[in-house]
């Protein structure tokens, strides 16, 4: 992790000097998240809404350019999850229904290498590359409701998770590999799409391999 952190500055610290120009922005927009996983218990999932927003700097060498940045970002998943279970044959039959989320929180530092397609207006851009990310925090938010003869009660729990090594917790490091490509206009605007695959376990319990995975949306704002 030292090494993949090192890298990451390196390339920040010495590409300015060959650069013909560096510009700083601001960057902001939506993501969907979920999570690559191996679990075999049944439940369903589904992608959960949330936003990054954070600086970057465009440091361009003409045809190529690196963008390395600095985001806070959200990820995780929904969960659903319906379960039918039997009670005595004197009673209604009852359901079990439980949905709720996992959100992390990071602060992220990706590193783009992006290909310049210049046009009238502004350029084209697509490239990607390694993140690097910390966890800041994160909480699993689940509302479960029982039915049976005809009631039904609620309960709801909001947990707050925590980073370490023990086996119930999760790592605070995560990293992998993004993709992007969008449009910027001459007059320092930018909407581009991008895409994130972790390629680190993010939990610590044997046998569980769950990894992120992010689509997002942004718009940003270089500086001229």
């Amino acid at each position: 992790m030292k090494k993949i952190l090192f890298s990451f500055l390196f390339i920040i610290v010495i590409s300015p000097v060959f650069a013909q120009t560096v510009k700083f922005g601001i960057s902001g927009g939506l993501n969907e998240s979920s999570l690559d996983s191996k679990d075999q218990s049944g439940d369903k999932y589904a992608r959960l809404a949330g936003f990054n927003a954070g600086i970057f700097s465009d440091i361009d060498f003409g045809k190529v350019s690196i963008e390395p940045g600095l985001f806070y970002t959200t990820k995780g998943q929904r969960l659903t999850n319906i379960i039918y279970y039997e009670i005595p044959s004197t009673s209604p039959g009852g359901s079990l229904n439980g949905h709720g989320s996992n959100i992390y929180n990071y602060l992220e530092l990706p590193v783009n290498i992006l290909y310049n397609i210049p046009v009238s207006f502004g350029k084209f851009f697509i490239g990607g590359g390694p993140y690097l990310a910390y966890g800041l925090s994160a909480k699993s938010k689940v509302s479960t409701t029982e039915t049976s003869g005809g009631s039904s009660s609620t309960i709801e729990s909001d947990t707050q998770l925590s980073f370490g090594s023990d086996n119930a917790e999760l790592k605070r490091f995560d990293f992998g590999l993004g993709a992007k490509g969008g449009l910027a206009l001459k007059n320092g605007l930018s909407l581009s799409a991008g895409y994130e695959h972790g390629l680190s376990n993010v939990v610590n319990e044997s046998g569980l391999s769950i990894k992120n995975e992010v689509l997002s949306v942004s718009l940003g704002y270089c500086f001229l």
